[in-house]
């Protein structure tokens, strides 16, 4: 891990784990049968504690434990939690978040926004860069874009003058005038797709907002979102955050009834605010629709008129207004039907915020109410965002190439690949074009290249090249939206980004160009030494002990491969040889201490040491692994590389 930035690691998977602890300790709330939550929620808190001390964070450490104290008693009870410990929880992670933001590196130190609050900051939020910030690049980007036209216009105007007075140099500044040109591109495109984000983490603020307010009114109120899958510009998200919160605070507030007056009204007790994000096509083009409504009292629009008319806003010769006017009247703010002034509603200036924030955004405003069943807030604005179809293939780890960029996939066999001096090659179409294998590149294995026979093949073509990439098998297509690798993290150039499936898991998006360039320049490498030629085995579910280990393991000449649990484990430790297996304790489903007992089990595997790298300390935990055949344990909260490294190199020489 560089020692410029120790943190690169950890604040990617922290951010991701504290925004599953938040939404899942808001779902605990809704229902009694907690049990399946509960344990997942262990399971993220102690991942975070893990990486804590692996950091030499303690504080984040002693507070994710503190989590795991709360919610332990709940792990095999099926008693409701109570609305204390929530509090609790949530101010835990409230803090974790603010001591998460504080590890930014400096270079990298953005604006963020509190969840729930109005202030600026949000800590419990992965962090994404400002949008200014954003603008600023792109319009840069663009600026220079033009002058780099500029230039290629006035060289073309002069071009059989610059020819004959530079010669051969010609071409060298007529190409590198096209690589600033593509590069430019490429930037422009990665600046635009820092933009994009799931409204995901917006309902986590709006659901934390409709719980604090029906806290402080005494009501109770379930909040249901939809629309998750929609992929929205940042840019419409941070706009609207604000104004959505406040609709959201207005449902609780103004519409929803006390307990008292549901049950008169033959009402459930628990009131309901539910949100939803969906695309429409309009003569506009596509929008997007945010649907916010509640099963409450619904608007008193006669109120409404009275208040307009005391206020002179109308004259009392308006009383024949329709119900259709008088909403339209109340979307303009400055009325309120509330007879007092609180910190959460009574000034009519709600609607304004509303109204100002979706006009900014050339939206659209529509507001419906039903007296006694409630009212519906619907607000469309322009989509900025589409997703992104990209296949998805695996290679030693699943990733994803996008789909514009694939002619077309195909089965090689090994013995139709043809090796040279400058790399290897295959025949599509009748053309010769460059292959290398996409696990070899990407995880430096060549292991399981040499006992492939049957190859599936990806054919890319890119900036007017056609390559074809060696996977192991072609998984499908995928829908997704690239989130952007921090600067802080070093990894292959054919890797352009992330994504996030549906089980939080990360998988790579590859770069086509990058792919490309990498075809073109490849180059044999020589044949590895001994130690490279087994890799070591590093099986943790925490992201940051992985990359923590293998970084360590790589620099130090090992070959690293990775599983993130036991059962992922096992299949690599029956599909290839390894020198060691590196062994954390508390992960999903298979814990390490039945994966070390199923490894001594097998005649095949049962000599390759296995050393227990796990942040569990007691001395239980010790004497377990002693019992199961572990050949060392490693206490994460006592991590030093050279003890690490020695106790590996000590086993595999023995």
């Amino acid at each position: 891990m560089s020692t410029e930035d120790p943190y690169k690691y950890f604040r990617v998977e922290a951010r991701e784990l504290l925004e599953k602890l938040l939404k899942g300790v808001l779902d605990l709330g809704k229902s009694p049968a907690i049990l399946e939550s509960t344990s997942s929620l262990l399971r993220y808190a102690h991942t975070l504690k893990g990486a804590a001390r692996v950091v030499k964070q303690p504080e984040i450490a002693q507070e994710a434990h503190a989590i795991e104290e709360l919610l332990e008693p709940y792990r095999d009870s099926v008693s409701e939690i109570s609305q204390e410990s929530i509090k609790r929880l949530l101010e835990l992670l409230d803090i974790i978040g603010s001591r998460i933001v504080k590890l930014e590196y400096p270079s990298q130190l953005i604006q963020t926004n509190n969840i729930g609050s109005e202030q600026d900051s949000e800590v419990n939020r992965s962090i994404r860069a400002d949008i200014s910030q954003i603008d600023a690049l792109s319009n840069s980007l663009r600026e220079a874009g033009t002058h780099v036209a500029l230039i290629r216009e006035k060289l073309s105007q002069s071009a059989e003058e610059l020819q004959s007075s530079l010669g051969s140099q010609w071409l060298g500044v007529n190409d590198s005038i096209e690589v600033i040109d593509r590069e430019l591109r490429q930037v422009q495109d990665l600046v635009e797709h820092l933009r994009f984000e799931s409204p995901n983490t917006l309902f986590i603020d709006l659901e934390r907002t409709v719980r604090d307010v029906g806290q402080s009114l005494g009501k109770k109120v379930i909040f249901k979102s939809s629309g998750s899958e929609v992929r929205l510009d940042t840019h419409v998200i941070g706009a609207l955050r604000a104004a959505l919160q406040q609709v959201v605070r207005n449902s609780v507030a103004h519409g929803i009834e006390t307990e008292d007056e549901r049950q008169a009204a033959g009402k459930p007790l628990h009131g309901t605010v539910d949100v939803s994000v969906m695309l429409r096509t309009t003569i506009k083009g596509k929008r997007v629709v945010f649907q916010c409504s509640d099963d409450g009292r619904g608007i008193d629009l006669e109120a409404v008129r009275s208040v307009a008319i005391s206020k002179g806003i109308i004259s009392a010769g308006a009383r024949n207004m329709t119900d259709q006017a008088l909403i339209d009247l109340l979307l303009k703010g400055g009325i309120t039907t509330s007879s007092a002034i609180t910190e959460l509603s009574g000034r009519g200036i709600g609607l304004d915020v509303l109204r100002h924030s979706v006009t900014g955004l050339d939206g659209e405003v529509t507001l419906n109410s039903k007296t006694g069943r409630g009212t519906t807030v619907e607000i469309e604005v322009p989509l900025s965002l589409t997703s992104c179809e990209a296949l998805c293939v695996e290679a030693g780890t699943t990733s994803l190439i996008p789909l514009d960029s694939i002619l077309a996939t195909a089965r090689i066999a090994a013995k139709d690949i043809h090796r040279g001096p400058t790399g290897q090659s295959v025949t599509y179409n009748g053309q010769v074009i460059p292959f290398f294998s996409l696990a070899s590149k990407l995880l430096k294995q060549k292991t399981f290249d040499e006992v492939i026979t049957i190859w599936s093949a990806v054919i890319i073509s890119c900036d007017s090249n056609i390559v074809a990439i060696g996977v192991r098998h072609i998984l499908g297509i995928s829908s997704i939206v690239v989130r952007p690798l921090p600067n802080s993290i070093e990894c292959p150039e054919i890797v352009s980004g992330v994504w996030l499936d549906l089980n939080g898991s990360v998988r790579l998006v590859l770069d086509p160009s990058g792919l490309v360039r990498e075809a073109n320049s490849f180059v044999e490498s020589p044949e590895p030494n001994q130690r490279l030629r087994d890799p070591v085995l590093v099986v943790d579910d925490s992201l940051t002990s992985r990359m923590l280990e293998e970084s360590i393991l790589e620099s130090a000449g090992y070959r690293v491969e990775a599983a993130s649990s036991g059962e992922e484990a096992l299949l690599k430790a029956h599909s290839q040889r390894f020198l060691i297996f590196l062994v954390d304790v508390e992960m999903p489903g298979m814990d390490g201490f039945a994966l070390i007992e199923t490894l001594r089990a097998d005649p095949g595997l049962r000599d390759i040491p296995a050393i227990l790298v796990t942040s569990r300390a007691s001395p239980e935990d010790r004497r377990r692994g002693k019992e199961v055949g572990a050949s060392a344990y490693i206490a994460k909260g006592e991590f030093d590389q050279r003890t690490f490294l020695d106790t590996i190199e000590s086993l595999i020489k023995s």
